[in-house]
């Protein structure tokens, strides 16, 4: 098959969605252009943080060429979007259109949409202008009866207390419906106006690819919370336990009203103690390792960091998420923001599975 190396088209997208990765695209992708290449797969990657299809390629010299297709992480593909890792095979065609890296990597592309071998494309984003997810369109000829486009939702029956339904599996909300809320969430901004100075010069020396996350190394609650990944509260005795997919993360949080005890030591998720206002969970965290980098790819953070998060059941059932960070290390004001969960159509936690990526040009390989 033909390799088709013309760029398609050129603008400036604003990835919605799943685009909640971990790095920015625009740091490894040439996101105004894109390629369109048809070949036939050798592998297909069902892992996180990105999944991967592999697959080989005739080029326009009669050569076979192999490529990789960057795709988002697994978690929001099998679950936003209904892909199994049954859904491409060894040999199957398939046709990808996307970016191509620009990183110096020929053979690397993100996949934005994507020819199925019983011809469907599938849409691997949200809509770049209205946020919406994207149904997948159907071959030339077919017509579709709308039978497979996305269900209403309906919100579970809240329970009495102030336990108020929050112990189901929460899963991202992003594009489910025209609700504001429903649209992805807006990206966390970091003007020049609330940063320290010494967080405005880590952020123009920071390297997006040097990212530990891509190398599996676990990152802050921070990147694990808020994510589009699910989330899970259940009681834990007297306390709360949080659990996030993303990460495979595990919290405690204390509802005694303790503090840290004396020497506790900085870590990833840091020391959690929360209580219920009303029927708010109100959780606060401090003792978070230092040098990871904020929410929306902000500046890194000084061990000083304290985040709240409160969490609220509305009557319509969508799970309210509002986070604030102090750092005065980093933040010249407290920084908060807003976004909206829903009960998952899968109710359990899958194990994460990160993998880092063979031959990305920015995973384990670069040491």
């Amino acid at each position: 098959m033909k390799k088709y190396l013309g760029v398609l088209f050129s603008f400036s997208f604003g990835m919605c969605g799943l685009a909640e990765a971990h790095h920015s695209y625009a740091a490894f992708f040439e996101v105004d252009q894109r390629i369109q290449l048809e070949g036939v797969v050798d592998q297909f990657l069902a892992q996180n943080p990105h999944g991967y299809i592999v697959f080989n390629v005739v080029n326009e010299d009669g050569d076979t060429e192999q490529w990789r297709a960057e795709m988002p992480g697994w978690v929001g593909l099998s679950r936003g979007r209904g892909w199994t890792a049954e859904d491409l095979e060894p040999g199957d065609p398939i046709t990808i259109v996307g970016a191509p890296a620009s990183t110096g990597d020929a053979t690397l592309i993100r996949a934005d949409d994507i020819v199925m071998p019983d011809g469907w494309t599938r849409h691997l984003f949200n809509d770049p202008v209205t946020g919406r997810r994207r149904d997948p369109t159907p071959p030339p000829g077919v017509i579709v009866d709308g039978s497979s486009s996305p269900q209403p939702y309906y919100p579970p029956p809240r329970t009495d207390g102030d336990w108020a339904g929050f112990d189901v599996v929460w899963g991202p909300n992003s594009g489910t419906s025209d609700d504001p809320r429903d649209i992805a969430a807006p990206g966390v901004r970091y003007d020049d106006a609330i940063l320290t100075e010494a967080a405005r010069r880590a952020l123009a020396d920071r390297d997006q690819a040097d990212d530990p996350s891509l190398r599996c190394i676990k990152p802050t609650l921070l990147i694990s919370m808020i994510s589009p990944n699910p989330i899970r509260f259940s009681r834990d005795g007297e306390h709360i336990k949080v659990e996030a997919e993303r990460w495979d993360t595990v919290r405690t949080i204390y509802m005694d009203d303790r503090g840290p005890p004396a020497g506790t030591p900085h870590t990833i998720n840091g020391f959690s103690v929360g209580r219920f206002e009303g029927e708010e969970l109100v959780i606060d965290t401090t003792r978070i390792t230092a040098g990871w980098q904020l929410p929306g790819r902000g500046p890194p953070h000084s061990d000083a960091l304290q985040v709240t998060e409160r969490y609220r059941v509305a009557e319509d059932g969508r799970l309210e998420v509002t986070y604030t960070i102090e750092d005065p290390a980093t933040l010249t004001v407290p920084l908060s923001w807003q976004r909206f969960n829903r009960p998952a159509d899968l109710q359990i936690l899958n194990s994460y599975n990160c993998q880092p990526s063979p031959g990305s040009g920015y995973s384990w390989e670069q040491g």
